[in-house]
């Protein structure tokens, strides 16, 4: 994958286009992106015994080829890869031919994305209605 944590990409298609934002998560595995700001969604969460009923905005994820890279330019623009004569592989913008820097790629801890199995129905006890 060629996106990575940190990148300042934007959104080419969906209800998000045009937004800009920065990379916070990859999923490599899936081909997914979590971007700051971007696909966020209401999630209502049920009053209980203990806390009151809320919205929670949550982000949920873009497949990697709905979002393009910006170059330090500001524009739409595609990676490359250049390896050197020692055997580093290093990323570089098409468009410019300016290197990439991945600091903050390679700083922030790599974290998976865990799925909860889904809830079995409850099955009911109390008498059924009958008619």
């Amino acid at each position: 994958m060629k996106i990575l944590i940190g990148d300042q990409v934007k959104v080419m298609v969906g209800k998000d286009r045009g937004k800009t934002g920065l990379v916070t998560r990859v999923l490599p595995k899936s081909n997914l992106v979590y971007v700051a700001g971007v696909n966020q969604t209401v999630r209502h969460v049920k009053p209980n015994v203990n806390k009151s009923g809320e919205r929670k905005v949550i982000f949920k994820p873009i497949d990697v080829c709905k979002v393009a890279i910006i170059n330090n330019k500001g524009e739409i623009d595609r990676v490359g890869y250049k390896v050197d004569k020692q055997g580093d592989k290093t990323r570089f913008f098409k468009k410019t031919g300016v290197e990439i820097t991945t600091e903050t790629a390679k700083s922030t801890p790599k974290t998976k994305l865990k799925i909860a199995p889904p809830e079995k129905p409850k099955k009911s006890v109390g008498k059924s209605k009958s008619v």
